[in-house]
């Protein structure tokens, strides 16, 4: 298994050594279940310490295809903003677990968004690389703004 993202994006290998949900130990659980992991590292040079671990990691299988991201296009709609939104605009990203700030890099059909729009535009997380997938829906918002999206393409 892997866990990751860190925050230099990398992925380290684990093992898994027991599973709790509900506070009851379990040989599986399913997708979908909140879980407890108890895991180990597989490299001698990291030692996992509660500092290593953040909102938004994953515990992935070695063989599934996933990466983490720094910027993607999503085709998002205003909510509500007082103003325009456009490029350079921050809000933060909520996606599943993912939490963290992003600047709008670039706006396709044109250069500002205001309420009620849809465009597809380019989001940079400001902090980390995440683990995002494409078609997952995310909300944004900055203070009273708000916006919903949905990931179309990860961009690196």
């Amino acid at each position: 298994m892997l866990l990751g993202p860190d925050r230099a994006g990398a992925w380290l290998p684990v093992t898994v050594r027991s599973i709790e949900c509900k506070r009851q130990a379990t040989e599986h659980v399913r997708t979908g279940q909140a879980a407890t992991f108890a895991v180990r590292s597989l490299s001698r040079r990291v030692t996992l310490r509660r500092a290593f671990f953040r909102k938004g990691m994953a515990l992935v299988g070695e063989r599934d295809k996933v990466r983490a991201v720094r910027e993607f296009e999503a085709s998002v709609v205003i909510l509500h903003h007082s103003t325009t939104v456009a490029t350079g605009y921050q809000p933060v990203i909520h996606c599943g677990t993912v939490r963290q700030a992003a600047q709008l890099v670039r706006v396709e059909g044109g250069s500002s968004l205001r309420t009620g729009q849809r465009d597809l535009v380019v989001f940079r997380f400001l902090y980390f690389t995440e683990l995002v997938l494409p078609g997952s829906t995310f909300l944004f918002r900055e203070g009273r703004a708000k916006g919903l999206g949905k990931i179309t393409r990860l961009i690196g």
